[in-house]
């Protein structure tokens, strides 16, 4: 972790600060987006890293979004995808879920929040702003696609006001 994770990180960086550059180079008036009537050169760069919150890197980031599965459908998942025994795929969800406490497993209590379950520490790092959306992904992908772009759309809305 000490040898890797500083390599990964300036990586992340360094490509943050290329897109970021290439988009300032190449934003217009002619090439700017228009979303709802509105104009604008902001656009969207996406890291996906299960490595985030772990390594506390989300000071690179405007928002963190947590994708969860219920234990149930991610030992299901696990099991179809990897070939794994659902005793494997137990023992590999409760090493995630305890290692950062997300999910309810590894959590002292869980409740719900619409339809996302949030652990103690994940509902810390919601109200701390560490985590700005928690996106529950137990039904299929049309369904996370629409839960996705819902929450890209009420982060758009945020970053306007």
């Amino acid at each position: 972790e000490h040898i890797v994770w500083p390599h990964v990180r300036t990586k992340i960086e360094e490509r943050i600060r290329e897109i970021t550059t290439q988009e300032n180079h190449q934003s217009s008036p002619t090439t700017a987006t228009t979303t709802n009537d509105t104009t604008s050169n902001n656009n969207i760069i996406i890291v996906e890293a299960a490595l985030l919150l772990e390594t506390d890197w989300h000071d690179l980031l405007d928002g963190l979004w947590v994708i969860q599965s219920s234990p149930n459908v991610a030992t299901k998942r696990l099991v179809q995808s990897r070939g794994l025994t659902e005793e494997e795929a137990g023992v590999r969800i409760r090493a995630q879920e305890t290692r950062r406490g997300i999910g309810g497993v590894g959590s002292n209590t869980v409740s719900a929040v619409g339809e996302e379950v949030v652990g103690d520490k994940l509902r810390k790092e919601m109200e701390d702003g560490v985590v700005t959306a928690v996106i529950t992904n137990d039904g299929t992908l049309g369904e996370l696609q629409r839960s996705l772009e819902k929450a890209l759309w009420d982060d758009a809305a945020s970053f306007k006001e």
